[in-house]
């Protein structure tokens, strides 16, 4: 393959996968860099789950069983070759002011650690990634800069943010100048917990600009924000889900006028929901089902109360 056009070595390499790829990268310097030029068209790493454990969740007894199951990546140190001098100094002031790898709970004072799970019969079956949860300095930026871009290269089943997204300020710090087609986690499935922080922008933000999900996206709402929030200025005042298939919604404390009824080939429920802290604030909650109890579509708007 050596005395092969370019064009040429490109129409074979599109055909092999991921590990033969990796093989061709050691074989020559030219493939290595024919490889790296079109990385986005060729075979991507497969997973079956990718998810963020938190350290604390591990049992201490357990650590040993845990980690015995798993490979743990090692941390490589990037290639030299990406131009610090144009962010160097943003980067040093996100630094300086302990910017995270992961948004959670403010309150939240635990380490995350990336767990992967490989396709069956790929050993080790499971992996860990420990990055700095929060980088001290530039050489630590370096490192989630090359790791979150081997995730983007990545197809992963069924990837899971329980509790926890990667911050997508320092997603939008690290990658500033580059195409934002090539900033997605590319996966069939998706599920995310609501709860996950304590700024839904950023969740929101994180969903548009750096995730993709092929199949299924799965996003678990906080059900009792509407009732226990005393910020309701950035609250939508009408927002409907239609073509979805989820499960009947609990009913939380403070509702109120439930309505329900059935018509030619759907039932609904309808109720109201009170805001603790200004109750003169309600929202109608509106959703139908199909026969099997699947919820098909929610709307959920904010009502004008006349006060007395």
């Amino acid at each position: 393959m050596k005395v092969l056009p370019n064009e040429t070595a490109y129409d074979i390499l599109k055909f092999l996968n991921y590990d033969q790829l990796s093989c061709f990268r050691q074989v020559d310097r030219r493939f290595c860099g024919l490889i790296n030029e079109y990385e986005e068209e060729f075979a991507r790493k497969e997973f079956q789950s990718v998810s963020m454990v938190q350290c604390i969740s591990i049992v201490y007894n357990e650590y040993k069983k845990f980690m015995k199951n798993c490979g743990v990546i090692e941390i490589e140190i990037p290639p030299n070759n990406f131009p610090l001098d144009d962010v160097r100094e943003k980067w040093q002031a996100a630094i300086n002011n302990n910017i995270r790898l992961f948004c959670v709970d403010k309150l939240c004072t635990r380490e995350f650690i990336i767990r992967l799970i490989n396709k069956e019969n790929v050993i080790p079956h499971r992996l860990i990634l420990n990055l700095p949860n929060i980088p001290k300095n530039v050489k630590e930026m370096l490192i989630i800069r090359f790791w979150l871009e081997k995730l983007f290269n990545c197809v992963i089943e069924s990837f899971t943010f329980d509790k926890v997204i990667f911050n997508p300020e320092l997603i939008k710090l690290l990658f500033e100048d580059t195409d934002s087609k090539s900033l997605l986690l590319h996966t069939q499935k998706s599920y995310l917990n609501s709860n996950i922080c304590y700024k839904y922008e950023y969740l929101l933000e994180f969903i548009e600009n750096y995730l993709s999900a092929s199949k299924c996206l799965y996003i678990d709402f906080d059900a009792v924000h509407i009732e226990n929030s005393p910020d309701l200025s950035n609250m939508v005042a009408n927002i409907k889900f239609t073509k979805i298939k989820w499960r009947v919604p609990n009913m939380i404390e403070r509702t109120e006028n439930i309505e329900r009824g059935q018509k030619e080939d759907f039932n609904y429920v309808k109720y109201e929901i009170a805001n603790k802290h200004k109750p003169d604030v309600k929202f109608c909650v509106y959703y139908k089902k199909m026969e099997n109890g699947k919820v098909f579509e929610v709307e959920i708007t904010k009502m004008k109360v006349k006060k007395i």
